[in-house]
């Protein structure tokens, strides 16, 4: 409901693509994990009750709200929240009284999890395009689900004729479903889920995916739609029904990208792959893809700030020169030296670019022991050693604590790491009233998991594609 606020009145904030980025794609992530939990869980004590409310419940919440808001139109939630507050006030409520005041909403999301559609396409005579799309749950480390489940879901789907509209909109109610599209010529393209609001990741045959090379690089799709194309072949690549080379090949396609949120959302992915590819025999190529791939933007925003110029360029200014810096521009190195030496001698450096300048400045200066494996250890020696008084100050659900634990874990990358991990999960279940900081363990365990599988799945295909 605040981005409907925000989004009224400072539409140039653009927080609808920044809301894709930070909440709905922070959703497919964790809801992706074997360790999620449904919107709607029982609950057996107290204590449990911060645990429930944590980032799945709030970001699925969110999320499912906003597909209903799109799918039975703004003036008809509009009046369904209306008489819901009315009927309510000062009394206690249950999710369902909720949804039957949204008199088309059609049912609870009860189970965890979210599905993945699989899109083929058979062009056909006159110009008629034959669209099959299938369904099945997307699980983060690629396994099957045993359960077969299945949900309905609204999709929706637009065409290079017609990009700023919905072509075909329909419910999804079976595993497989054939759609036919007219007046859709061979190198045309389509894409599924317009402005990405429906709550699904998106697989498409290479051949399709090509076809949105195009659009994306002269920014006909949405910054959403720009911003879900990559992030869900990412998730697709991290699953391992794609490789990484599919997803290196299509951000050539954002070289000319200007838009913060999306850049956001790229920056998180470079960062964790280069996180994975750091002690590769190529990482220095890697480097060089990344110098092509930011180079462009950067030559576009500069260093400093023009006048009148979008807060949000400014906020996508440290992002590119964090990601130049760190790829070796020697360029970028001396001015963040530069300006660092300035600011050492009293000068002040523009906020939004300080954290650029020191990250770029510290990556070529001594090696960061509190990113490195001693620092992880001397960390995990506090935390066991401290771990009573922290509870005590903090609480034993304390977002700071959940925090604490998983950045230091997150710092295991490969799969044998994993079992390191794992002693963090076996010491902190002796604690009583633990649950959310062991259900957290539990999810970055799976995602160090996911990591190492990346690199046994993908390292071989990407050395040969970055040094073609």
């Amino acid at each position: 409901i605040q981005y409907l606020a925000v989004d009224r009145f400072y539409p140039e904030w653009d927080v609808w693509t920044q809301y894709v980025a930070d909440v709905f794609s922070q959703f497919l992530v964790l809801d992706a994990l074997k360790s999620s939990h449904p919107i709607e869980v029982p609950i057996g004590h107290p204590s449990e009750i911060d645990g429930i409310f944590d980032t799945i419940s709030y970001a699925t919440g969110s999320s499912v709200i906003r597909m209903l808001h799109d799918y039975i139109g703004d003036d008809a939630f509009r009046k369904g929240l209306h008489n819901y507050l009315k009927d309510y006030s000062y009394k206690n409520t249950v999710t369902f009284n909720l949804w039957s005041h949204l008199a088309k909403a059609s049912g609870k999301p009860l189970i965890e999890g979210y599905p993945l559609v699989t899109v083929y396409e058979e062009q056909q005579l006159n110009k008629t395009r034959v669209i099959k799309l299938t369904q099945q749950r997307f699980i983060a480390d690629g396994s099957t689900d045993d359960d077969n489940l299945q949900w309905t879901i609204p999709i929706t789907i637009f065409t290079k004729s017609n990009p700023k509209s919905i072509a075909k909109e329909i419910l999804m109610d079976k595993p497989e479903i054939t759609i036919t599209l007219e007046n859709i010529s061979e190198d045309d393209w389509i894409k599924l889920n317009y402005n990405s609001i429906g709550l699904y990741r998106v697989k498409y045959e290479l051949k399709t995916l090509a076809r949105l090379n195009e659009p994306i690089a002269n920014k006909i799709l949405s910054p959403q739609d720009r911003l879900m194309i990559q992030d869900d072949i990412a998730a697709l690549c991290n699953a391992g029904h794609q490789s990484f080379v599919d997803y290196l090949k299509l951000l050539l396609s954002y070289k000319d990208e200007d838009n913060f949120t999306v850049w956001k959302s790229i920056a998180s992915t470079i960062g964790n792959l280069s996180s994975l590819l750091e002690y590769t025999d190529y990482f220095d190529q890697f480097k060089k893809y990344r110098l092509n791939l930011c180079s462009s933007i950067q030559n576009r925003i500069g260093w400093d700030a023009t006048t009148n110029e979008n807060p949000l360029v400014a906020m996508l200014r440290p992002i590119i020169l964090t990601l130049l810096g760190k790829s070796d521009d020697q360029a970028i190195i001396d001015e963040a030296k530069y300006r660092f030496q300035q600011h050492m001698s009293g000068n002040l450096i523009d906020p939004n670019i300080r954290p650029a300048v020191y990250v770029v400045v510290s990556h070529y200066g001594d090696k960061n022991s509190a990113l490195s494996r001693v620092g992880r250890d001397i960390v995990w020696k506090f935390l066991q050693k401290n771990w009573t008084e922290l509870v005590e100050r903090f609480g034993e659900n304390s977002v700071f604590l959940i925090d604490f634990v998983e950045v230091n874990i997150n710092l295991f990358h490969f799969f044998h790491e994993a079992d390191h991990a794992l002693i963090y999960l076996v010491w902190l279940m002796q604690f009583p009233n633990t649950s959310t900081v062991t259900l957290a363990v539990k999810q970055v365990i799976e995602t160090i998991k996911m990591r190492s599988n990346v690199l046994k799945r993908d390292s071989k295909a990407i050395e040969e594609y970055l040094l073609q």
